[in-house]
């Protein structure tokens, strides 16, 4: 791995297009809408998601690049902003996932554990790197806020409020992150397994050992081990959900925070041969050998195909990739896996990474693509920044692969 061009990319195609262009110039907090050129694009509704990691990606910045730290630590005051005076609800005391509510949707006015989970692994981020910034006791805030909220349902608990709408209208609505409100997923469980990984590391004397380990547990039994998939939904005592397509950035964020956990939870033989099947089978299966990249989604099983009708989700979105680049890696370096595993991770982390340049990162405007144009694409669908795209996947995993390369 070349550390100079990892750094390059991380300055050049993160911070420098993305700090202080997200930067609202109309108020004190952020904006995410940018054309593929990077122009602004209309709409002015927020998303609690973007401020959080879009902070999260700046704090982490700061400490990659201190000659920079004055406009990120502006990008993370803005985010705060936006934290308190656009998302806050003072009736519940939690965080709105929007600034507002979209049209013919409820969403607007919900509080959604998908992004609390970013704001505790934010301001949990802040407090290892910057410790006299008040940001553990932001976090432990939104912690708190959250156990008040859901009781004993974690690690099962989803979202907050839960639906008020009957059983049966609760399988044809779907929350703020796509989810039937009959269900949970691995989405929100994987993004509460980090967050309580980072709260721990901040909070050193917390108690959050045994929330950890359910957490944990729960994220493996979602593991098909015979397969080598990951099921996406299970119900709220825990249960399987119905069988959907398998997921497969979230797949590679699993394998991804299990092992960064291992500073608090010990890898174990039998958490090796239950993320082996899957860094295996992911490659095997979801990795396109024609044109490279990972797709999205698949079949659980074949086959891939019905009637002539296919059944992959062939999109390949940036967050994905980087996704796996951030899993690969971690695998590749990981002792307790065999050297066969350890070898292939670390040629399909090369291969992914070479992917993203030749076909996500743009050299002329700068920055990453949300994803791969297909041949028969208008290109000016393509897009550079969204409520639904920030800076933290390509931040997070171009940071990991610049600490491993020292």
């Amino acid at each position: 791995m070349n550390s100079d061009r990892v750094r390059q990319l991380l300055h050049t195609h993160v911070l420098e297009v993305w700090f202080p262009r997200c930067f609202d110039p109309a108020g004190p907090g952020l904006f995410a809408e940018f054309g593929p050129d990077w122009s602004p694009r209309h709409g002015r509704q927020q998303l609690l998601e973007f401020s959080v990691r879009q902070g999260w990606a700046a704090t982490v910045l700061a400490a990659q690049f201190p000659q920079h730290a004055e406009i990120l630590h502006e990008a993370v005051r803005r985010a705060r902003h936006d934290i308190d005076h656009v998302f806050h609800d003072p009736h519940s005391g939690g965080w709105r996932q929007w600034s507002n509510p979209i049209e013919g949707r409820q969403q607007g006015s919900e509080v959604h554990l998908h992004g609390l989970a970013y704001m505790i692994s934010f301001e949990a981020t802040r407090a290892l790197l910057f410790p006299q910034d008040g940001a553990l006791e932001r976090s432990l805030a939104c912690w708190h806020w959250v156990t008040q909220a859901v009781g004993d349902t974690l690690p099962i608990g989803l979202r907050i409020p839960l639906t008020s709408a009957d059983p049966g209208e609760a399988w044809h609505r779907l929350d703020g992150v796509g989810t039937p409100y009959a269900l949970c997923d691995l989405n929100v469980l994987g993004d509460c397994f980090e967050a309580l990984v980072l709260l721990h590391q901040a909070w050193p004397e917390s108690d959050l050992l045994p929330q950890l380990e359910a957490l944990r547990d729960q994220l493996l039994s979602l593991v098909h081990r015979a397969t080598g998939t990951v099921q996406f939904f299970f119900n709220s005592v825990g249960e399987v959900g119905p069988g959907h397509h398998w997921r497969i950035g979230q797949t590679w964020q699993l394998v991804k925070r299990i092992l960064q956990a291992e500073v608090i939870l010990p890898i174990t033989p039998e958490t090796i041969g239950t993320l082996k099947p899957i860094v295996w089978n992911t490659i095997e299966r979801a990795w396109d050998r024609m044109g490279g990249g990972f797709f999205f989604a698949l079949p659980h099983c074949l086959p891939d195909s019905i009637e002539g009708h296919d059944l992959v989700v062939r999109r390949k979105s940036w967050w994905v990739q980087f996704e796996a680049l951030a899993a690969l890696d971690a695998v590749a370096v990981t002792a307790h896996f065999d050297k066969a595993t350890r070898v292939t991770a670390s040629e399909y982390t090369s291969k992914t990474l070479t992917f993203i340049e030749q076909y996500l990162l743009d050299e002329h405007s700068g920055g990453f693509f949300d994803h791969v144009a297909n041949s028969d694409e208008n290109k000016t669908d393509l897009f550079k920044g969204g409520a639904w795209k920030d800076a933290s996947h390509e931040t997070l995993c171009l940071s990991q692969l610049l600490e491993r390369a020292g």
